[in-house]
């Protein structure tokens, strides 16, 4: 998938480009604990009804992203 992105541009720019990718992805992952974390000490309380909704919108996605890459 990163190799179809970065297609067509020099080096310096796809260094750039994937350094920006890479910063993000861990962005994303250290979001994703720091939630889990409030979650399990029971700051935040998850309803379970926004729960299985985000689970429906999720599987959509991924179900989406399955049928673009073919």
């Amino acid at each position: 998938m990163l190799k179809n992105t970065l297609k067509g541009q020099d080096s310096k720019s796809k260094s750039t480009q994937v350094l920006k990718i890479i910063c993000g992805t861990n962005l994303g992952s250290l979001i994703l604990i720091a939630v889990s974390i409030v979650v399990i000490l029971g700051v935040a309380k998850v309803s379970e009804s926004l729960l299985g909704i985000m689970s429906i919108v999720g599987c959509g996605f991924i179900l989406y992203l399955g049928f673009s890459s073919l």
